[in-house]
């Protein structure tokens, strides 16, 4: 299930889509708040149909109307077309557009909460012993630039900032990371996993922000096979003990995400029971969660 979260834009009441009848437009808000942040909804039919609570066969309506081009639509991108069908689920096409246009708004609130910090704190009366001399005096920086230091703190507090991940002008993209993984012989399923893997914690190497994600997804290919044999692969065989604390614990990492990814795609919960669209999957999901428990008792006994 997504945890992300999926900011609703007021002007949605605008578009075409809030003219179509009430299930679609539930179908809709629906696929918005279950979408991860590549835009990505992982169900089936009766999966979508039962989160957004309508009829299986209004969901298949929805689902014709937002694969379908709309001349009406505000935007000519993709021709109106708002979803396209990918293994697992949908995509929704203008995701990305509309999360860009989200972050840029967070990051400015943000500078101005900062601001507003810093104009509180320059605005309150300094008594005649604090206030400093001509000689002791320091240059100050700017009220903008301490604005923006003050921003960065916040995020850095929330693991958002520079000091914990790398800067969003450096974090590359799927296709960036696809292509790299082209020239250096890395198969596309594997680069998928090295996105996944570092988007998911902010893309840090241990404790420490990545300097070269290229570097590291050289490194990736090196230890990809190590980490398949052990992980089980497609087979989900039994891992081999290992001999040290850091190979062990990579390897617990890679089976953990292996489950989370079978969970996200074949299993919806509705509250206390999980109903999986493919037995095969939870059977791989149950047996990857038995070896995870082994294997973290193993780490516990090296420890």
């Amino acid at each position: 299930m997504s945890m992300t979260f999926t900011k609703l834009f007021s002007s949605i009441t605008e578009s075409s889509i809030w003219s179509q009848p009430d299930t679609t437009r539930l179908v809709w808000i629906t696929m918005l708040a279950m979408a991860d942040r590549r835009g990505r909804v992982w169900a089936s039919v009766p999966g979508l149909a039962n989160r957004a609570r309508v009829s299986i066969e209004d969901c298949k309506i929805a689902l014709t109307c937002f694969l379908s081009q709309d001349e009406y639509s505000r935007t000519k991108d993709f021709a109106g077309v708002r979803i396209e069908a990918i293994d697992g689920g949908w995509r929704l096409l203008n995701h990305e557009k509309y999360r860009d246009i989200r972050d840029d708004e967070t990051r400015r609130e943000q500078n101005a909460i900062a601001q507003a910090r810093f104009r509180g704190k320059q605005s309150k009366p300094q008594s005649a012993e604090s206030k400093p001399t001509v000689s002791q005096s320091k240059p100050t920086r700017k009220p903008i630039a301490d604005a923006d230091a003050d921003a960065d703190a916040d995020k850095n507090k929330e693991g958002e900032g520079p000091v914990a991940s790398l800067p969003r002008a450096q974090k590359p993209t799927i296709e960036a990371i696809k292509l790299q993984a082209a020239k250096i012989g890395l198969s596309e399923l594997e680069a998928e996993k090295f996105f996944d893997f570092y988007e998911s914690n902010g893309w840090r190497v241990g404790k420490n922000p990545m300097k070269s994600w290229s570097a590291a997804l050289s490194n990736w290919k090196r230890n990809a096979s190590t980490f398949n044999q052990h992980s089980g692969g497609s087979s989900l065989a039994q891992a081999q003990p290992v001999q040290t604390v850091f190979g062990l614990t990579k390897i617990i990492e890679a089976k953990q995400a292996q489950a989370d990814g079978l969970k996200s795609r074949w299993a919806v919960e509705t509250g206390l029971e999980t109903t999986w669209s493919s037995e095969k999957a939870r059977e791989d999901f149950v047996a990857l969660r038995v070896q995870i428990k082994k294997l973290n008792q193993q780490l516990a006994g090296m420890a």
